[in-house]
């Protein structure tokens, strides 16, 4: 890998319980609230109160797709594009043993896209970050999604080192096998 190049992450999946995120992060504003008085505490209870919003959407999210794929074969979306670095080999690898197990997105063609479920889920889970696209979004019913972010590792593939690309093909592919 050069130097200057950032490092591929493995697939992430944060582990964090929704009440107590809902509870940490409302809890100091509450007790400024009490002690400081009102006014003043909802100086810091409004910030608390957007984030707690913002993580029962994506709660919301992906009760929504459980529900909208309980009884399909889908387990998640795929965000490609027609960059030359990669869509050959995506085509051929992932295509064939992934059509009919995930919701394909092309970023090429994200003018059309319109607003639906798995935009909605990309665009929370994946698009507020780099190294976006590629990538797979691996629905865990309410758990929070792993997601295989490939930028990197297809840039780093290109330059001679494929171990990256090939290490997170494997867990990616190994996962959504196992996955219901």
């Amino acid at each position: 890998m050069s130097r200057g190049r950032k490092r591929t992450p493995p697939a992430e999946s944060r582990f964090v319980s929704w009440g107590a995120v809902c509870v940490s992060v409302l809890a100091l504003p509450f007790i400024v609230c009490y002690l400081a008085g009102w006014w003043w505490g909802v100086v810091f209870l409004l910030p608390a109160i957007l984030y707690v919003l913002y993580k029962i959407y994506g709660l919301l999210l992906l009760l929504a797709a459980w529900w909208r794929w309980r009884d399909s074969p889908v387990v998640g979306i795929l965000v490609l594009s027609d960059s030359p670095i990669w869509k050959d080999h995506i085509d051929r690898e992932w295509i064939t043993r992934l059509s009919d197990r995930v919701v394909i997105l092309n970023w090429s063609e994200r003018r059309s896209w319109t607003r639906s479920l798995p935009v909605c889920l990309f665009n929370y889970f994946c698009a507020r970050q780099e190294n976006f696209n590629p990538a797979l979004i691996l629905l865990r019913g309410i758990r929070h999604p792993y997601v295989y972010r490939y930028y990197y590792a297809f840039h780093d593939a290109k330059h001679g080192h494929p171990e990256v690309l090939q290490s997170l093909e494997a867990d990616m592919f190994g996962r959504v096998a196992t996955s219901e």
